[in-house]
């Protein structure tokens, strides 16, 4: 999350990112997920600051966050400058940076305001990406098995039973497989 302060405006935002992640005037989410075949690491890093230059540090996050590939996952302004001067504004912006680029962007970003709290998670998911990879490729084999047992089926009753296990077994190799995929994308 991200909290800016422009004279009376303040601004809360939240950025999370894949590796590395920027966040100017605010409270920053990050989460970075480390490359190492060994390790699965998640860093999720949170930024609050203030700012009096409010839609220069929002359009400045907006412009880092393209220049290291990384990209916005979710953001919201509140709070409303045109009729009400003395308001305050928030952003709570949620950011997807590459892991590489996470010190860098966390630097640059730090230097657009004020920051006025900061804090990393580090989760290490090594074992769970193992456990899942490790069931999904079990029943990979399995899949196969069925399949060789469904072309040597001779009776109608064998092959629609063999056939709905592997329907089955397609379902949860797809869970496996998106839930893998997600931990990729943290």
């Amino acid at each position: 999350e991200m909290e800016y302060t422009e004279d009376s405006e303040s601004v809360m935002g939240s950025e999370e990112s894949v590796g590395s992640a920027v966040a100017e005037s605010g409270v920053l989410d990050a989460v970075v997920t480390n490359g190492d075949a060994t390790q699965k690491i998640i860093k999720t890093v949170s930024l609050s600051m203030q700012t009096k230059e409010f839609d220069n540090v929002i359009a400045a996050i907006g412009a880092k966050t393209k220049v290291v590939q990384g990209y916005t996952e979710y953001s919201s302004i509140e709070g409303n400058r045109y009729y009400n001067n003395t308001g305050n504004r928030y952003a709570n912006i949620v950011l997807r940076i590459p892991q590489e680029q996470l010190d860098t962007f966390l630097k640059e970003v730090e230097g657009l305001g004020n920051v006025t709290s900061q804090s990393l998670n580090t989760d290490n998911i090594t074992l769970k990406y193992a456990d899942t990879k490790s069931h999904k490729e079990a029943l990979q084999v399995e899949y196969d098995r069925v399949l060789a047992l469904l072309e040597k089926a001779d009776t109608m009753e064998t092959i629609l039973a063999l056939e709905s296990h592997l329907s089955d077994i397609r379902y949860q190799l797809n869970q496996y497989e998106s839930t893998l995929r997600t931990y990729d994308n943290q």
